[in-house]
């Protein structure tokens, strides 16, 4: 945007052009670095740019934040990657002036810290904002509200990934929040216990630890332990999401890696034939869990049962709390509906409470499919008056796909997942089931 400052411009195709000055109007700036031009042209997909300041400015720019990231450094933890670097450089040279962050519950504490940071690193940037709302995962992202509040950007911490950036109505950058630790006390508990010799594991964690599954697959293989790392699309690899994890048939040792229960028991539930060690980074303790998959399996199938008898009125709820809501699984179930001849009605919400829906479907709705966290069912399906399925258990209740007996799917977001899932295609599923559905 300053016309001091020239951006050097190579061609991602065989053809190359001379660096030379461009104009706001010439490209669309995104976050990855790339840039599109809006006039399609047969040499030109994309570019890449890297950016060149000002020398005069540069110089004083490196100073200034070279003394902040060193006083901050002194009070945010050591082993936390909090991505000064490329946020400062991104909100600097892009010139965002107004800022949304986003944290989940175990980062709030720093979020004044990381304001008064930003707001002396960032020369071009007038305010930030601290979202008040809840961050349950990645899938919480407040664009709709940056959006309507004035912001440029939005940052979201703590989270992987799991949106597509470019489907944003605003600019989005995630910050993963990295978290190092000495991962050789896992090595030296593996050698003490001799009986782990025998065994080969499967490694998972978070997406603050995802990094460090290489190392410690590294370390184990040089005990000639056979250890594996497997990326479930489109996670990283070795990372779970509380909704999703992948299903393992040929390992029956997992090592999780990560503080917490509520991702582990994602991949308990998936995998309830494993043996499953936990490591805690901060604790250091190396624990043997366990969960009990089958009686959780029981009572949902209670849940499908009760919604199994008489005509039914269904509540559909959707979820408005960030991107939590799926078009696309909405269509998929009004159809299902629509097919069984059942009244329905549509409901959109940011929180479900037993006393709400109690209040809103007295004496008229029958059951609850919500489109909102698979998990919700099944962590606190029993606290409520009338079942609430979600969209797996709804698909079981209509025939349209059979309970599963080995465990329980945990492919929310995954590209491998059923018809109940964010990333699969509708047309194709109703085509080849249609049969069912008579």
């Amino acid at each position: 945007g300053n016309k001091k400052n020239k951006y050097v411009v190579k061609m991602l195709s065989d053809k190359w052009c001379k660096s030379k000055l461009l104009s706001k109007k010439s490209f669309i700036l995104t976050f990855n670095e790339k840039f599109i031009f809006r006039k399609k042209h047969p040499c030109v997909k994309s570019i890449k740019i890297t950016y060149i300041p000002n020398p005069k400015n540069h110089v004083t720019d490196i100073t200034e934040n070279i003394i902040v990231i060193t006083y901050f450094n002194k009070i945010f933890p050591i082993n936390y990657n909090f991505e000064y670097n490329k946020i400062t450089f991104r909100l600097n040279s892009f010139k965002i002036k107004k800022a949304l962050l986003q944290f989940p519950e175990g980062l709030q504490k720093y979020g004044i810290l990381l304001y008064s940071f930003l707001k002396k690193s960032c020369i071009n940037s007038k305010s930030f904002l601290i979202s008040s709302r809840t961050t349950f995962g990645a899938c919480c992202v407040e664009d709709f509200l940056g959006k309507f509040i004035g912001t440029c950007i939005v940052l979201h911490y703590g989270h992987s990934c799991l949106f597509p950036i470019l489907d944003c109505i605003i600019p989005l950058m995630y910050v993963f929040l990295e978290i190092r630790f000495d991962y050789n006390f896992i090595t030296d508990v593996i050698k003490e216990k001799s009986i782990f010799l025998d065994f080969s594991f499967f490694l998972f964690s978070t997406i603050q630890y995802a990094s460090i599954l290489k190392n410690i697959k590294f370390s184990l293989s040089l005990l000639k332990i056979p250890v594996y790392i497997t990326s479930n699309a489109p996670l990283s690899p070795g990372e779970v999401l509380g909704c999703t994890c992948l299903e393992i048939n040929t390992v029956s040792n997992i090592i999780f890696v990560g503080e917490g229960r509520f991702h582990l028991e994602a991949t308990i539930i998936s995998n309830s034939f494993c043996r499953f060690f936990q490591f805690n980074p901060f604790s250091q303790h190396f624990t043997v869990v366990d969960f009990n998959t089958s009686f959780t399996c029981i009572q949902r199938q209670k849940e499908i049962l009760k919604s199994f008898f008489g005509r039914m009125n269904i509540g559909v709820i959707i979820g408005t709390l960030g991107r939590q809501g799926n078009n696309s699984i909405i269509k998929k179930i009004q159809e299902l509906i629509y097919k069984k001849k059942f009244d329905s009605i549509l409901l959109s919400t940011t929180e479900i409470s037993s006393d709400n829906l109690e209040i809103i479907g007295h004496k008229i709705i029958d059951m609850w499919v919500q489109v909102v966290c698979p998990r919700l069912s099944i962590d606190w399906g029993k606290c409520f008056i009338k079942p609430l399925l979600n969209t797996y258990e709804f698909g079981v209740l209509l025939g349209f796909n059979k309970w599963k007996i080995n465990g329980y799917p945990m492919d929310y977001y995954s590209y491998r997942g059923g018809y109940w899932t964010n990333y699969f295609e509708s047309q194709s599923v109703f085509n080849m089931k249609k049969k069912l559905l008579i």
